[in-house]
């Protein structure tokens, strides 16, 4: 579903917007922990809220992950299919799409307090493959 922008199993959607003020706090420890993740195969691709392209252009610019382009048909429609509700919010899921963590921003902020970056990496990692093994065994 994600090829053309990672080949990781596990990835993190990140649902964004330029003009969200929630970004300040929580996009900079996801940037701090990006190596890490995709140290243990989780990658992050953004999905931009923005309406206007040339906001969407300067913001993508500033990302540190791969970014679903502008005319990419899943773009406005991962919002809808996520039920996405609020910027920012993280999804994970397996490289099929389906949904192993609906709620990865808390995830990793309760996660944050508990381990150090590596460590937490690591831990999300064990988590997200104990639900990607849940969802194998319910196909």
């Amino acid at each position: 579903m994600f090829g053309q922008y990672t080949s990781a199993n596990v990835v993190g959607l990140l649902f964004s917007s330029s003009s969200c003020r929630w970004n300040e706090s929580f996009i900079p420890i996801l940037e701090d922990l990006y190596s890490d993740l995709n140290d243990v195969g989780i990658d992050i691709v953004m999905v931009c809220g923005d309406e206007c392209k040339s906001k969407y252009n300067l913001y993508k610019d500033q990302q540190s992950w791969p970014v679903i382009a502008w005319d990419d048909e899943y773009r406005s429609s991962l919002i809808d299919m996520y039920d996405i509700q609020t910027f920012p919010t993280l999804v994970f899921t397996d490289k099929r799409g389906n949904i192993l963590d609906p709620m990865g921003h808390r995830t990793i902020k309760q996660l944050v307090n508990s381990y150090d970056p590596q460590d937490l990496a690591h831990q999300l990692a064990i988590q997200l493959s104990d639900a990607i093994d849940d969802s194998d065994d319910s196909e």
